[in-house]
């Protein structure tokens, strides 16, 4: 029995038709309460017609600290698994290192999303 290996391809989402949009702290804490508010997730909100993807990823504080404490990170956990981490850090879109959750257009979170940037314009 052979696996066959599989190739993970990140698409950016404008090229299917979602376009990017920002929430001020406020409207995210009053949408997303559950959210974490953490200096070490980056959210990326993307948005069509019939969902919204909220991408999270690691932000820049997470990286510049894994890097500070790379002495410690290789004495416990070894050369080759610190470089492995340092790559799914760095290169999160292309090795699918990431979380995305989907909110469908029937949720009242989608709907008030719609209003926030309707507002906007």
């Amino acid at each position: 029995m052979t696996a066959e290996k599989f190739e993970y391809n990140y698409e950016c989402p404008s090229t299917l038709g979602y376009t990017k949009f920002n929430l001020t702290a406020k409207q995210k804490k009053e949408i997303f309460p559950n959210y974490k508010q953490s200096i070490g997730i980056k959210y990326v909100y993307w948005i069509n017609d019939n969902e919204i993807l909220v991408q999270k990823f690691d932000s820049a504080v997470v990286k510049f600290t894994y890097v500070i404490l790379a002495p410690i990170l290789v004495l416990v956990g070894g050369i080759p698994n610190y470089f492995e981490d340092l790559k799914n850090l760095f290169a999160q879109k292309k090795r699918g290192k990431f979380a995305v959750d989907h909110i469908y257009c029937a949720s009242p979170k989608f709907i008030k999303i719609k209003e926030i940037i309707a507002n906007k314009k």
